[in-house]
């Protein structure tokens, strides 16, 4: 499903001008460029939300829903008006 979301977004420097290790591009169903962008954006959100289970990202007295969104948003090529 996150794959599916992120081959709809328009084309960006990052997921169009970087190389991409010939064994994403063997996946037929969709683009090496979007598989290495879909994993790279999941371990982000994976690792954002780790660190908030295992109670990290509370000594640093941010708003965790601002947090989310502004992450979110930044996956997704929002500007921070649109988040």
């Amino acid at each position: 499903m996150f794959l599916a979301a992120l081959s709809e977004l328009p084309d960006s420097a990052e997921s169009s001008g970087r190389t991409v290790n010939p064994a994403l591009a063997a996946e037929p169903a969709l683009p090496a460029a979007t598989l290495r962008l879909g994993v790279t954006r999941w371990t982000r959100l994976h690792g954002l939300v780790s660190l908030e289970l295992d109670g990290h990202l509370h000594a640093t007295t941010l708003d965790l829903e601002l947090l989310y969104a502004a992450a979110v948003a930044d996956l997704i090529g929002a500007g921070p008006a649109e988040a």
